[in-house]
């Protein structure tokens, strides 16, 4: 009968893919899990004026820290509200434009 040879180098190999695997898996699902979308309010009119040195980040950072999100979630939620009012908006942001900033029910 013929025998089966394992190199050990293989099977460390496999080993340290299947850990970096479980690892990967794992840091994804705690980000999924805690990644549920806060349900903001949008108001009927654009309700902020852009300002000389306001960026799209400072806004949304405010917005995160008044509405306990995070603050990517709160430079999708300006954007997608801005969006859906036919009011896109971009990265960069300029004074005297009008948006749109959602907030907490």
């Amino acid at each position: 009968m013929g025998r089966i040879i394992i190199d050990p180098k293989i099977v460390r190999i496999k080993g340290w893919v299947v850990l970096v695997l479980m690892a990967i898996s794992f840091y994804v699902g705690s980000i999924s899990s805690g990644n549920q979308e806060k349900e903001l309010l949008v108001p009927e009119t654009p309700n902020y004026t852009v300002k000389q040195g306001d960026t799209l980040y400072k806004i949304a950072k405010t917005v995160s820290e008044k509405n306990d999100i995070g603050i990517t979630e709160a430079i999708k939620s300006l954007k997608r509200v801005n969006e859906e009012k036919g009011n896109k908006i971009e990265a960069v942001i300029y004074p005297g434009q009008d948006i749109y900033v959602p907030i907490s029910k």
